[in-house]
């Protein structure tokens, strides 16, 4: 895979490992796909980590404002959709 790919699944890892907080990974997702790195990847990758950034935008750190939708989540659906994205991709 391509060294973009492989520094957004660091971001991840780190991620996962407690590194960073679920606002910095969100950010780094987000980063990857605005500065056009995300259409240096194969079709069907690039369509996958497009649609994990659209499902980032319901990550909401705080409790009390996740509340106020049910589609938001917090650290915990954050984690699980990263890991679930890795384990697609064979990480």
């Amino acid at each position: 895979m391509n060294e973009n790919y492989s520094q957004l699944i660091a971001f991840m890892e780190r991620y996962l490992r407690g590194e960073l907080t679920g606002r910095q990974a969100v950010h780094e997702i987000d980063d990857f796909v605005s500065s056009d790195k995300v259409y240096d990847l194969p079709e069907p990758l690039s369509a996958q980590v497009l649609e994990l950034q659209d499902s980032m935008a319901m990550y909401v750190a705080d409790p009390t404002k996740r509340a106020e939708h049910p589609g938001y989540f917090g650290d915990e659906g954050l984690r699980e959709a990263l890991a679930n994205f890795m384990k697609q991709m064979g990480n």
